[in-house]
């Protein structure tokens, strides 16, 4: 082997690990605004569980008052405003739950496959 081949490989050695460091530190920080999203959305959907456990009890409550102010004795449809706008209000929070719910499964999905990366690129500089 010659200087110039030997000089070239070490060259080619320690770009190659200097790129796949860099790659390690990109993915950790990407590893890591993964987690932390997915502990934000986790937060909010168990501020949203919690709403919509109030809302759910004060419909609830609603239908009592209304059993109680007609004096309903048996099961029927109840027509009321305030009900309506309830269960409406109710059924988005419960979409927008949905919603989160899906965005963490994703997150999910995606941290896995960060996470296969990163193991892939420790193979590569171990064997580099």
């Amino acid at each position: 082997m010659n200087y110039m081949e030997i000089y070239l490989n070490k060259i080619f050695k320690t770009s190659l690990q200097y790129n796949i460091d860099d790659y390690k530190m990109k993915l950790d920080k990407k590893l890591k605004s993964i987690e932390d999203y997915i502990a934000y959305l986790n937060e909010k959907r168990m501020q949203l569980k919690k709403l919509i456990d109030s809302l759910s009890l004060a419909l609830e409550n609603k239908y009592i008052d209304i059993a109680d102010l007609y004096n309903i004795r048996c099961a029927e449809e109840v027509h009321d405003n305030e009900i309506a706008s309830l269960r409406n209000h109710l059924n988005q929070i419960e979409a927008y739950c949905a919603q989160i719910e899906t965005k963490i499964s994703e997150q999910a999905k995606e941290k896995m496959t960060i996470e296969k990366e990163c193991h892939l690129i420790q193979y590569m500089s171990a064997v580099a």
